[in-house]
């Protein structure tokens, strides 16, 4: 087994080096140090530490930035103290992840850590998420928002960049996911093939509202086709891994992207147990009920569904002009389109199961 795994992560590696090659040389908006400038998303867990090492390694023009964004808003008292300085939320782990990570390969360039500390601050590129996405499901929102504010933060420092790096893709191609830990070999391949089929990504759309383009070497065709051969013993295995940066190993914990870890074990974030973007970086403050306590709106749900009623101009549920055609696969719980009749998730209100 340990050579099985030693023999996946070093395909791995070596694909991933080649889709970030592909990625430079082969697009029209090649990223270069001087003439297109870009900025690396980085979260400082296993897809975007295993991307930084891979751009290190490769010697490939540096980063103008690395960015990343840390929510700390602890209450509207918090807010108001604002002018005071806060910490950096410490639950939030990306922060401190990704600070390795920028100081083991580029020391030199400079990382911006997006410090959201004001509650309107937030609930404002949550309004411009909904309205861009045409979603109001917390989930998407919560993880939309957070490459948004890292963007438009970029953009307003360095307008010249224009191009930024994700990891987006990786945990669909390589298990990264719990809901496909369970699936027997057969199923997880057939499962996986079914979600890279119909993903899409809101940071590819909400670059293009900041006049700039998201790109990933995971969604490179030579990573993709690669990836969608492998077995789910390549992908889903027990790690030895960590929660907090300071904190020893433990033992045999069930995790996927094994294949990316074993590719590159050095990162400050190859065993970092897997956390959603939401936790890493602090949105899932909004699930709390506390957090709206004293708000106009009762909950998230309710506060993104003003935006998407008021900011997008839409109605929940969906009210279809007189005289249209019915949509053929409408959401039951929503009534918006669906993209086929396979579709179990509704990216516009959340909805599982949505048929």
């Amino acid at each position: 087994e340990r050579l099985r795994r030693g023999g996946y992560g070093a395909e791995c590696g070596a694909v991933l080096r080649e889709a970030v090659v592909a990625l430079f040389e082969r697009h029209e908006n090649a990223p270069t140090a001087s003439s297109s400038p870009y900025a690396v998303i980085l979260s400082g867990g296993v897809d975007t530490s295993a991307l930084v090492a891979a751009l290190s390694e490769l010697a490939m023009p540096a980063p103008a930035a690395l960015v990343t964004v840390n929510i700390n808003i602890e209450s509207a008292e918090a807010e108001r103290r604002e002018g005071e300085g806060h910490a950096l939320n410490a639950s939030a782990r990306d922060a401190a992840y990704a600070a390795a990570v920028a100081r083991t390969y580029y020391p030199s360039v400079p990382h911006l850590v997006v410090a959201v500390q004001s509650r309107a601050a937030l609930e404002s590129a949550c309004r411009d998420c909904v309205q861009h996405l045409r979603s109001f499901d917390g989930m998407a929102v919560r993880n939309a928002v957070v490459p948004y504010m890292a963007m438009r933060r970029v953009r307003e420092e360095m307008p010249d960049v224009r191009t930024f790096l994700t990891g987006d893709g990786a945990d669909e191609l390589l298990g990264g996911y719990s809901f496909f830990w369970g699936y027997e070999g057969a199923r997880f391949v057939e499962e996986r093939a079914k979600m890279c089929r119909e993903w899409t990504f809101s940071t590819v759309a909400l670059a293009r509202v900041l006049g700039c383009e998201a790109l990933s070497p995971f969604l490179q065709k030579r990573f993709v086709d690669w990836a969608l051969r492998q077995p789910k013993e390549a992908c889903v295995g027990r790690c030895d891994l960590r929660i907090e940066r300071d904190e020893p190993l433990r033992p045999g914990i069930l995790t996927g992207k094994v294949c990316l870890r074993d590719a590159f074990p050095q990162t400050p974030g190859a065993w970092r147990r897997k956390e959603p973007i939401q936790m890493g970086s602090g949105s899932d403050c909004m699930e709390r009920s506390d957090f709206w306590h004293d708000s106009q709106w009762r909950s998230e749900r309710h506060f993104l569904s003003d935006c998407f009623v008021t900011g997008a101009g839409l109605s929940i549920p969906r009210t279809a002009p007189a005289g249209c055609q019915p949509l053929p696969f409408p959401c039951k719980e929503c009534g918006y389109e669906l993209p086929s009749q396979d579709t179990t998730y509704c990216r516009t209100c959340g909805a599982w199961p949505a048929q």
